[in-house]
């Protein structure tokens, strides 16, 4: 039988990049403030800060750019709970998307 000694983690990184112009107001504050909307509506996995992705508006003009290395939290689901079209609107890359 083999053990696996030292740290192991069944999370990975995540990201995607969207068009400020392809999103509402609303939604880009949304996304900006995903946590806390999330916990007071409940029903996505966010207990704490480390679940939150890194989100800004510097990575490339005109474009929402966020991050995880943590994917924790269902930005994908979180997305389309808030009325963003997820399949044809944002660039996603990493393991789960």
């Amino acid at each position: 039988m083999k053990y696996r000694q030292g740290f192991v983690s069944n999370s990975s990184s995540s990201s995607f990049v969207v068009a400020i112009d392809d999103l509402s107001p609303l939604q880009v504050w949304l996304i900006e403030n995903h946590i806390e909307i999330a916990q007071r509506a409940g029903g996505f996995d966010c207990a704490d800060d480390d679940n939150a992705w890194s989100i800004s508006k510097d990575g490339s003009p005109g474009k929402l750019c966020g991050d995880t290395y943590m994917d924790n939290f269902d930005m994908k689901g979180f997305m389309v709970s808030i009325g963003v079209d997820v399949q044809r609107r944002i660039e996603w890359r990493g393991d789960n998307y």
